[in-house]
């Protein structure tokens, strides 16, 4: 009787002194969260939907609702079967060109954008591209839940657009490739203005899409010299770190802490959805709840994703360097799960935003060959002959901080970025059949 009486007694002191660990853990960790929110706050980055929400646009500056216009004829049934049938082929046939196609899938195209609904569609997005700002005027209040645009139909809008550019070209028309280019590049750099982190990876890829079709266009046509150095400056403007910084702002409001007041206030089930491990047990998770692991958590959380926010403002080659000698999950401390989750997810952005550089500078010094070539007749020996051609300096590699490499090649050149994994690869090629073969990125020019 008095083994059991003590062993009882000893765990009720057990328990006793676990729930005080657990208060007083709960209480400091909950301090040093606030004192997180705080120093935030104080370093000017936003922690409510408020500070975060983007500040209305005028209609008539607005590209959104055009946007929304245009993608309400794809999307809205009955589609029209020109639409469709012109969506379908933009999809299916993003990496190749007109001159790619079978006479038969050639001869539809032509017929396609000819007809009246795709000239209503392309006249849509000729007018969205003429507007300074973008704003879909999002209900950020109800994060996480809010409706966000259409992501799929406004890339087949940019397909669309793409394959308009080389039609246009391989029909001879250099002036009406030259500016169905110019309107893709303004509308990608439009969705952008949106703070979504899905936002800004819709437009990198709208511009590769772009990209791509500049290259093929250039292989086979000479667009006029002003028409190049319009695409130049376009593209010079799309290095602005800006939209990277406010996607950050958007991990922080909308994910971090939307997700931090389902932990905090949500079901066991909400919580095991947020960490994404069912094999976690209720009573662990009761712990992390209660005993303020779960404020520690979103203390680290915060701390190091507005270290990898800093990092978008820092040039890529030190970015690419620092993760390198100190990769983010050496950072993060034990039973930080949200942590884990959380920066995993942001980390592989810093390498996107290298390689999405060093796309728009290898883009821009390719448009400058190609003014040269028109200028003298040959392409040049060597990069530093654009010098003129860029007052302030010439474009290094992004992700090398070196110059990029060039070389002469038959008619044309090959220019490259040895891209994020730092390697010189000799202007390779992404291999389609092959994802993890290492790559550059690269601009061949046949002509």
């Amino acid at each position: 009787m008095k083994i059991a009486k003590w062993c009882a007694m000893g765990m009720g002191i057990f328990l006793v002194l676990a729930f005080l660990a657990a208060l007083i853990s709960n209480i400091v960790f909950a301090h040093q969260f606030r004192k997180t929110l705080a120093r935030l706050q104080v370093e000017g980055r936003p922690v409510t939907i408020a500070e975060f929400k983007p500040a209305p646009i005028p209609v008539d500056r607005n590209a959104a609702p055009l946007f929304g216009k245009a993608v309400l004829l794809l999307t809205n049934k009955p589609v029209s079967t020109a639409i469709q049938e012109l969506s379908r082929l933009a999809h299916e046939n993003f990496t190749l060109g007109p001159r790619d196609f079978s006479e038969n899938k050639r001869n539809m195209l032509m017929r396609l954008i000819e007809e009246p609904e795709n000239k209503a569609l392309l006249a849509i997005l000729r007018q969205a591209a003429e507007k300074p700002n973008y704003n879909a005027q999002l209900e950020y209040e109800k994060a996480p839940a809010f409706r966000t645009p259409n992501f799929l139909a406004t890339r087949q809008l940019i397909e669309i657009l793409s394959l308009k550019a080389e039609a246009a070209a391989y029909a001879g028309k250099s002036k009406d490739a030259g500016q169905a280019l110019l309107d893709g590049f303004r509308l990608s750099y439009l969705l952008k203005q949106e703070p979504l982190m899905i936002q800004l990876l819709l437009s990198v890829a709208s511009d590769r899409i772009m990209i791509n079709s500049l290259c093929r266009i250039t292989n086979n046509l000479d667009l006029p010299a002003d028409t190049l150095q319009s695409l130049e400056t376009e593209l010079e403007g799309h290095l602005d770190d800006t939209a990277f910084v406010r996607a950050m702002d958007e991990s922080r409001v909308i994910t971090a802490l939307a997700g931090y007041q389902i932990l905090l206030n949500g079901t066991y089930r909400e919580i095991q959805m947020v960490i994404n491990d069912k094999g976690i047990p209720p009573p662990i998770i009761l712990l992390y709840r209660m005993s303020g692991l779960l404020h520690r958590d979103m203390a680290v959380l915060l701390t190091l994703q507005a270290g990898i926010q800093d990092k978008c403002r820092m040039p890529s080659d030190k970015v690419l360097v620092s993760l390198r000698q100190n990769p983010m999950e050496k950072q993060i401390p034990v039973f930080c799960p949200i942590s884990g989750i959380g920066l995993r997810a942001l980390e592989p952005v810093l390498n996107t935003k290298a390689r999405y550089e060093a796309i728009l500078q290898v883009t821009r010094v390719g448009l400058a060959l190609k003014r040269y070539k028109m200028a003298h007749g040959v392409y040049p020996d060597a990069l530093t002959y654009l010098e003129p051609a860029f007052p302030g300096k010439l474009p290094k590699d992004p992700c090398s901080g070196n110059d990029l490499l060039y070389r002469k090649e038959g008619e044309g050149f090959l220019l490259y970025s040895v891209g994020s994994d730092l390697q010189d690869n000799r202007g390779a090629e992404p291999n389609l059949k092959s994802p993890s073969a290492p790559y550059d990125i690269a601009w061949k020019s046949m002509r």
